[in-house]
């Protein structure tokens, strides 16, 4: 089925002490649409296991057949107990402290009248103190129990050291005596405070395929002092085990990847069109870079790439050179077929990973560019775990991507527009000064690490500026006469490449400019500075496509920023203008937090899933 499908099987009979799991992956049939039949189908060892496991024996543990004890579905994470004691705590306290200071009151009202006794005072305090802490009790009862709601996943239960480690782990602590009769929520209290001898004893306790268990460890371990760790040789051992943990084993490109150059290999005919491919490393998307007729393509050997194949690129593959194919190419070599086993693995998964695996590829050939072979390709590793988790992880990337490119659409729409104004000004008109900086010798050092700002054309990018990336020394101001520019000096980069040149930026700060930038200073008798500065943003491209190069390197000059024409409303008119685009640009910065935020949590997604 699409959907996740579980089969549950309940028995009478005695109280149960384990559940068995048997996670099925291949039940003898693909899993595409039209379903055909396969080779190794799991269901026969699942009836073998099935009959064993009702003749009272319990399975031995296999990649695909599990135990899981009572405790371990019934034990909810100490730490979130924790939390969530404290939470409700707070809140329920919260919620009933304007009761309290009502009832309080209202007794010493009576108390003051000797309506009632300083013990009837107490107790009816008592009283009222008694039935919050019942209702914290009853409160923070049902929240455990909703938290606690008893879904499985096998990597909540299961920790992911490997049988190695595992053995590691029980060789480090077989001389340790293990401090046994208490539950998990006990020994997380005690970890918290004792000294690191007890700590080995309930360390020793932890089963090491215990997914909680570990974590806690993990957590203990690297919260120790490092002092402390570094003298004690088992506990050195034991967090150098969990700290090389991964989540996931790791699998090689070829256990899913199929090789087809081989088969795929075609002489082409002269009078049939033929397309060359191209993969776009940042979309990865395949599309046509060249459409020609055989007789016209020098190389008549190729290799043919059909729909729905996995194509990668043998060179600049770092960067991300894979597609899958969305219609017929040929190919000299370069970009090379694969059919991908879409019963192991999602193909969206598999191009979630392939970036940061072929990140470790480092070869290059004479000409200094990246360059592998098939076989290096498929000898790559990636994280492998269950197809149900992959799914898992492809979904939760997937929101976040909606949510960048959604954030994306709207940065890319949005742009600073102003009512129609008749009124006109030149922009020198308007201010006390437009002059520029300059750049003191990098050659002697007495000019730079001082405490005066300077502001480099790269910073003049459309931001408020309230710090710059270098300092100069009163030094560098001195011999190169340099001014330091007031707070609300709007900068205008006038050099730079790409799309540097025409941006600007208002300064929070005083600061000195490079000779590329001019210094705009605003009378504000007659402007408001950010007024004059989110008008000349609005007219970025008009700027920018001013040139006084000569023929040379492309730039303005002062006489074009003197000369830019302003729209010029009454000073009321601009504070309003300005606060309207504030608010404007107050939602963008909200949905550029957003997009922070979904990119932060893909990174740590994968961050998880590499283990790093």
């Amino acid at each position: 089925q699409g959907a996740k499908t579980s089969i549950l099987y309940f028995e009478k009979g005695q109280p149960t002490d384990y559940v068995w799991y048997y996670k099925i992956e291949n039940d003898g049939f693909s899993m595409g649409t039209n379903r055909k039949p396969i080779e190794g189908s799991q269901i026969p060892e699942l009836l073998e296991i099935f009959k064993e496991l009702k003749q009272g024996r319990k399975p031995k543990d296999t990649k695909y057949s599990f135990c899981i004890s009572k405790e371990q579905i019934e034990t909810l994470d100490p730490r979130i107990a924790e939390r969530i004691k404290k939470e409700v705590s707070e809140k329920t306290q919260e919620k009933n402290a304007k009761k309290c200071e009502k009832i309080v009151a209202d007794l010493d009202t009576k108390l003051k009248s000797e309506k009632i006794s300083k013990e009837m005072y107490d107790d009816k305090l008592w009283q009222f103190y008694n039935i919050v802490e019942g209702k914290i009790d009853n409160e923070i009862a049902k929240a455990i129990e909703k938290a606690h709601s008893y879904h499985f996943n096998l990597l909540n239960y299961r920790s992911n050291l490997s049988d190695e480690q595992i053995k590691d782990w029980q060789e480090a602590l077989k001389d340790v005596k293990p401090k046994n009769g208490s539950k998990i929520e006990k020994k997380y209290q005690e970890l918290q405070k004792t000294e690191p001898k007890i700590a080995l004893q309930i360390l020793a306790s932890f089963d090491p395929k215990d997914a909680l268990q570990m974590d806690i460890a993990r957590e203990y371990l690297s919260k120790l002092d490092k002092k402390v760790l570094e003298q004690d040789e088992k506990l050195t051992k034991l967090f150098e085990i969990l700290k090389e943990t991964r989540m996931f084993e790791f699998e090689s490109l070829s256990s899913f990847l199929t090789d087809l150059s081989e088969g795929r290999k075609i002489e082409l005919e002269d009078d049939k069109i033929y397309c060359d491919p191209t993969i776009s490393t940042k979309t990865n998307t395949i599309s046509v870079s060249n459409e020609a007729l055989g007789a016209d393509l020098k190389v008549k050997n190729r290799i043919l790439l059909k729909p729905g194949d996995l194509v990668i690129g043998k060179m600049h593959t770092q960067n991300g050179s894979f597609a899958i194919a969305d219609q017929e190419y040929v190919s000299t070599g370069t970009f090379v077929p694969f059919q991908l086993d879409d019963t192991k693995i999602n193909p969206k998964y598999l191009f979630i990973s392939l970036k940061p695996a072929f990140s470790k590829l480092g070869i290059e050939d004479a000409t200094g560019r990246e360059t592998y072979k098939t076989d290096e390709i498929l000898t790559l590793k990636i994280p492998f775990p269950p197809l149900e988790v992959q799914n898992e992880i492809v979904e939760k990337i997937e929101k976040q991507k909606q949510i960048i490119e959604g954030a994306e659409r709207i940065e890319e729409s949005f742009q600073i527009s102003f009512p129609s104004i008749v009124d006109t000004v030149k922009l020198k008109d308007i201010t006390e000064s437009i002059g520029t900086g300059s750049t003191p010798s990098r050659s002697n050092p007495d000019y730079f690490n001082g405490t005066i700002n300077w502001i480099l054309t790269t910073e003049v990018n459309e931001t408020e500026l309230s710090v710059s990336e270098e300092k100069l020394t009163e030094k560098a101001i001195k011999d190169y006469g340099l001014k330091v520019y007031p707070p609300n000096t709007i900068l205008l980069a006038m050099y730079g490449q790409g799309q540097t040149r025409g941006r600007t930026a208002i300064t929070k700060i005083p600061a000195a400019i490079t000779q590329n930038c001019a210094g705009i200073i605003i009378d504000t008798s007659k402007a408001e500075p950010y007024f004059v500065w989110y008008y000349l943003r609005s007219i970025y491209k008009l700027i920018r496509g001013q040139d006084y190069s000569g023929g040379g390197v492309p730039h303005l000059n002062l006489e074009i920023v003197k000369n830019i024409m302003i729209s010029l409303p009454s000073l009321e008119a601009q504070r309003q203008i300005v606060e309207k685009i504030e608010r404007q640009l107050q939602a963008l910065d909200g949905v550029r937090h957003l997009k922070f935020e979904a990119e932060k949590r893909i990174e740590e997604t994968l961050s998880e899933v590499w283990g790093k």
